[in-house]
């Protein structure tokens, strides 16, 4: 089976919440969206339909087109696998704050749901996905330095 799409998600229509349209990463990374606005003008000059720009901002409570696994790995920062399904999840330095933040940024960037990051990471009520978000916007995603052979990663670097 060929895949058409890196990745996809489904998010709730705002004026109708019976709808849900698609959103869908293309192989070439560009967005798709299935709303009216997005297929009818806005695939035309270009522009992201608010779905799309949700999607990108990781600001929609969106509901992934799969379930994710979420996969403890020895991995720099968090990464999807070929699968698309896959997530291999780096471990979490014992109250490195930044280090969980980015790790739900990327998560809700992939398109992990919040609901699902929460009950996993039991992170403080109050850490809101938009909190995060503008978090890693404004400090940089904190990740592992470089691997050196038998010591593993050494430090963390922060990328913007």
């Amino acid at each position: 089976m060929k895949v058409r799409y890196k990745q996809q998600w489904k998010v709730q229509s705002e004026s109708n919440p019976a709808k849900e349209y698609v959103v869908s990463l293309t192989m070439m990374d560009t967005y798709k969206c299935s709303c009216p606005n997005w297929i009818f003008r806005l695939q035309k000059t270009g522009d992201d339909c608010k779905h799309i720009s949700g999607i990108k901002d990781g600001i929609y409570d969106s509901i992934p087109a799969h379930e994710f696994i979420l996969v403890p790995a020895n991995v720099r920062e968090v990464t999807l696998q070929d699968d698309r399904v896959t997530v291999s999840i780096p471990l979490i330095p014992i109250g490195d704050t930044d280090f969980l933040v980015t790790l739900l940024h990327d998560c809700t960037v992939i398109g992990v749901p919040w609901n699902v990051l929460r009950d996993r990471y039991q992170f403080p009520r109050q850490w809101t996905r938009e909190a995060v978000m503008e978090h890693v916007k404004f400090s940089g995603r904190k990740i592992y330095g470089e691997w050196v052979e038998e010591r593993g990663y050494v430090g963390f670097e922060y990328k913007h």
